[in-house]
């Protein structure tokens, strides 16, 4: 996680199994929002049993030591977090979120609206 300090906004998706309905539901929400994911520096972060993909490519890591330092435990089915630059916790679900949701809350961050006007200048 620490590789995407400052520079990324990882959406953490957990899940206990590829067939957890949450799971499914939320790949489907964000699904046609890649665009407004990358002009928000995000990257999605799916931790499913034992495994690990960001953008959907795996990547080995230490999931639980992730569940821990995040405060999920193995036991609960689904849960979704979104983590700023900054490394602080946003937003915490359990349950999928839209991606308008998170783009309007990544967007009142006063990180994001400085980068807002840096790009119209």
């Amino acid at each position: 996680m620490d590789e995407f300090a400052w520079s990324h906004r990882p959406l953490l998706v957990f899940a206990t199994s590829v067939e957890e309905p949450a799971l499914l539901e939320q790949r489907e929400l964000l699904a046609a929002h890649r665009e407004g994911l990358n002009e928000r520096d995000m990257v999605v972060i799916e931790l499913v049993g034992d495994d690990l993909t960001v953008d959907g490519q795996p990547r080995t890591a230490d999931t639980h030591a992730l569940r821990k330092r995040y405060g999920v435990p193995t036991s609960r089915a689904f849960a979704v977090l979104l983590v700023g630059k900054d490394t602080g916790v946003k937003l915490r679900s359990d349950r999928p979120v839209t991606a308008e949701g998170v783009f309007g809350l990544i967007d009142s961050m006063p990180m994001r609206r400085q980068e807002m006007r840096e790009a119209s200048e």
